[in-house]
């Protein structure tokens, strides 16, 4: 219980610091540099782990296609080496000048489009920078859903470490399993669950084991601190001159209840 209330304590600073832009409300947006120097700031110091955890999670199916992609690189090489003695170039850079210049690439294709070659180039290079502003954008989009996705991570593991003083993060990330769950759907309170049930289980036993044995424990103080009932401190006594031959079975159980109270009683 007071593991619980220490973590409520610890993790409410960061709770009025989540909860302040929310208040603020009409604050002024901030420009892309600033989110972007902010978010590298995040994923360079306290949030490193978890942002290196989700970039595996993105790249991994990449990471699959390694050999497929070293074959492309071989056959790309094998192009550019025939492109050279086609063109007669030494480097990378006569290559590009040498086919830059050639317009005969060109003009079967601008013909199809009722173009010159010229104008024809010209549509391809647009279309060219396009594609590459296009896959600029996309990354931006990439590490924004990445960033999104680490403060509802960052949210859901303060609200899960208020039942679970013991839960960590940067260490549950660590596991596969608890990885594969998340992408799965799970969400973070069950998934914890689900891969540290015992230790839940016997924490749980520990706790009520401690706190039947603090309840038992404050019982028997009180208890003895009791104060002593009827005057039995005072070791009251009482004479009674009747004959003990006839005393009836009421007076005789009043006696007995009277000595159990420790008074003393003599005929």
């Amino acid at each position: 219980m007071k593991n619980t209330e220490k973590t409520k304590e610890k993790l409410l600073p960061q709770t009025e610091v989540e909860k302040k832009p929310a208040s603020e409300g009409k604050e002024k947006e901030k420009s892309f540099a600033e989110k972007k120097a902010e978010f590298a700031k995040l994923i360079s110091g306290e949030y490193r782990e978890v942002y290196e955890e989700l970039l595996k999670e993105k790249t991994a199916s990449g990471l699959k296609e390694n050999k497929s992609l070293r074959e492309e690189l071989k056959q790309t090489e094998e192009i550019l080496e025939m492109l050279s003695d086609r063109y007669s170039a030494g480097s990378a850079e006569e290559l590009k000048k040498a086919l830059k210049a050639d317009n005969s690439l060109f003009a079967e294709n601008a013909g199809k489009y009722g173009m010159d070659v010229n104008s024809y180039r010209y549509m391809r290079n647009l279309e060219r920078e396009n594609a590459r502003a296009k896959a600029q954008l996309d990354r931006s989009k990439t590490e924004a859903e990445m960033a999104a996705k680490m403060r509802a991570w960052y949210a859901d593991s303060n609200s899960v470490a208020q039942q679970y003083p013991d839960f960590n993060l940067a260490d549950e990330i660590s596991n596969p399993r608890f990885i594969e769950l998340m992408r799965g759907g799970v969400d973070m309170k069950t998934a914890y669950e689900v891969l540290h049930h015992n230790d839940i289980i016997e924490n749980i036993r520990r706790e009520n084991a401690a706190e039947a044995k603090k309840t038992a424990a404050m019982e028997l103080e009180a208890r003895n601190n009791r104060p002593i009932e009827n005057g039995l401190s005072s070791q009251s006594s009482a004479v009674l001159k009747k004959d003990v031959s006839l005393l009836t079975p009421e007076e005789r159980a009043e006696i007995a209840r009277r000595a159990a109270r420790g008074e003393i009683i003599s005929f």
